[in-house]
């Protein structure tokens, strides 16, 4: 409706019309005076001065010529035809009147400060967008079937005299005034985004199907008369005082966002597939008796202490963060995909045969503390709940966890190889394993009492890892370093700037060797220096330098290793464990899986460069 595309494609199809794909249309430049004062004319006036690009598209009744008057002896002709045509070029002066048989016309992005389209009865449509016009007389064009002033600073508007007018698209203006006495045809009336308008008597319009009057200061709608009403789009304005919908009506979308209701009477709008009532503060009630064809529901911030469903067994998408629900029941709602629930005072979630649900957002709720998680789901936040126990392991094909702030001492995600996406920072998780994790991105586990065993070596793609807050020692981070994937040149243009590492553990990641992480590529909050890495009190810059290491057939046998070491590692030379040795002996014979450069270290100390031929 919006697009002049579209908008030509209408005329094409009202009309029978063709719409030409070349705009351009030539035409001749005659100095005599071409002064018919009784002729069909469009004049217009820019703001511009002369010689400034001018664009304009004309339709014609019938094929015939136009003519454009500059008012200083300078005619310019074209043909006129039944199709769209483009008229381009640079103006001759600020004023131009259009002569011809005329039925569309689009002005719009000209810059015109007036626009008389009086004496062009024959116009049925007219669009003109971002120009600087105040006034328009509407009152000699009888056969105006469609009317597009967009982003001007029009105060009002008087369509008395157009009964055929169907489509109204009056947005973004500065309209106070808006008269539709007798627009029996209308069918499509936006409004949107005009301030100062405060009234909108709609009883002449008994065929509006689509009405849209968002950001208006109009507080009263007597909508009884419009039975054909569809569509309806109301809001982000003053309190709406007065609101009266058709008995057993066809309205299957309402939205009434920040419409300052305090009650909603639905009981002859049965036929709902959309409800929105979003920032409705003091909403307390919503009566969706009966709503068995609603799809989509949207009530955050409203002021509801209860939500019966039982009767919308067609609901894809909810939407009630922020209310006061202590229960939430969607059981059976086979066909809901989308719940977002977060922030109210829900102790109990019933997600009982809800086998298409995807995305669920129950976060900030309190006093949650067990919810049975369908297994589709893919995105699911729990985060600052109640839970001391998260059972996900059957979630196979979650994308994106995040249940922080909560209770949790332990977590099971070695099913989830799907997941890109983990923040479970500030529980008591003691321990997590990656291994199984390769799509991963971004991790998020800090403020949690694991000591060891961070490793990040299948996540090939990892570019954000926080363990702000956690306990892990120097060694530990240095086996987590060691872990991380090699920057790549793409790197640089994802959307946090490169490959983050947030290390901040106490004590620890001053002294640990981030020099790991940073040759990789990787960013760290914190630098240390390297000297906190020890086995038994024997620092790894010693402990390396000790060993012999004799290359055999299968790789190479180690020999003199300390007895304090405890365990030998086979690295590749990017730093990913290939397999480790417990030290049982002072020799250890280690096997390589195929050609190439490997590391071999000591407890995850310093390592030695090995070349497997």
């Amino acid at each position: 409706v919006l697009g002049s595309v579209i908008f030509y494609t209408s005329v094409v199809a009202q009309e029978k019309t063709i719409v030409r794909d070349d705009f351009t249309a030539e035409y001749s430049t005659s100095t005599k005076r071409y002064n018919a004062p009784d002729k069909p004319c469009i004049k217009m006036h820019f703001a511009n001065k002369a010689g400034s690009e001018f664009a304009l598209l004309i339709m014609g009744t019938e094929e015939g010529e136009y003519s454009l008057d500059w008012g200083n002896g300078n005619i310019q002709k074209g043909q006129l035809h039944t199709y769209a045509t483009q008229i381009k070029g640079k103006t001759a002066s600020q004023d131009l009147t259009i002569y011809g048989q005329i039925t569309v016309l689009e002005c719009s992005y000209n810059g015109l400060t007036s626009l008389d389209v009086t004496k062009m009865s024959t116009l049925t449509h007219l669009t003109s967008r971002k120009n600087f016009v105040k006034k328009i007389d509407l009152s000699g064009n009888p056969n105006l079937k469609m009317v597009y002033i967009q982003d001007s600073p029009l105060e009002a508007l008087d369509l008395s005299n157009n009964p055929k007018v169907d489509s109204l698209i009056i947005t973004n203006n500065k309209l106070e005034n808006l008269i539709l006495s007798s627009q029996s045809a209308l069918e499509v009336l936006i409004c949107t985004t005009n301030a100062k308008l405060k009234e909108l008597n709609l009883t002449g319009c008994p065929k509006l199907r689509y009405l849209d009057a968002m950001q208006t200061m109009v507080t009263e709608y007597d909508l009884s008369k419009n039975k054909e009403l569809s569509y309806v789009a109301i809001g982000l304005g003053r309190p709406i005082t007065l609101l009266k919908l058709p008995a057993d009506n066809k309205i299957d979308t309402l939205l009434l966002p920040m419409a300052g209701l305090k009650t909603l009477d639905l009981s002859q709008t049965k036929n709902l597939s959309v409800l929105a009532t979003d920032n409705n503060f003091t909403l307390s009630s919503l009566d969706l008796s009966g709503m068995a064809k609603l799809k989509t529901l949207s009530c955050e911030n409203n002021n509801l202490t209860a939500l019966d469903l039982s009767d919308t067994k067609e609901l894809t998408s909810l939407t009630c963060n922020n209310n006061q629900l202590k229960t939430l029941d969607v059981g059976g709602k086979t066909k809901l995909a989308t719940l977002i629930c977060y922030s109210n005072l829900l102790q109990k979630i019933d997600l009982t045969g809800c086998s298409s649900l995807k995305v669920l957002d129950c976060s900030m709720n309190k006093e949650l503390s067990e919810v049975s998680f369908p297994a589709t789901l893919t995105t699911l936040n729990c985060s600052g709940c109640n839970f001391t126990q998260l059972n996900v392991s059957s979630l196979t094909k979650m994308s994106d966890l995040h249940c922080d702030n909560n209770k949790i001492s332990s977590l099971d995600i070695s099913q989830m190889k799907e997941l890109t996406a983990i923040n479970c920072g500030n529980n008591n998780i003691s321990s997590l394993d990656f291994k199984n994790n390769s799509a991963l991105l971004d991790v998020n586990i800090s403020n949690n009492p694991i000591k060891t065993g961070i490793l990040f070596s299948s996540a090939d793609n990892l570019r954000y890892v926080s363990v702000n807050g956690m306990l892990l020692d120097a060694c530990s981070l240095d086996n987590m370093y060691r872990s991380l994937r090699e920057k790549r040149p793409e790197d640089d243009n994802n959307d946090i700037g490169g490959l983050l590492l947030f290390n901040d553990v106490a004590q620890n990641a001053k002294v640990s060797n981030t020099k790991i992480a940073t040759d990789k590529g990787w960013i760290v909050s914190v630098v240390g220096d390297g000297s906190g890495c020890t086995e038994n009190g024997m620092k790894d810059t010693d402990i390396h330098k000790a060993i012999s290491i004799r290359e055999t057939i299968d790789g190479w046998d180690i020999t003199d290793i300390p007895t304090s070491a405890k365990a030998l590692y086979l690295l590749t030379v990017d730093g990913r464990p290939v397999a480790r040795y417990p030290i049982v002996s002072t020799s250890v014979s280690v096997k390589a899986p195929q050609k190439g450069l490997y590391i071999i270290s000591l407890d995850n100390g310093k390592g030695i460069v090995c070349i497997k031929r």
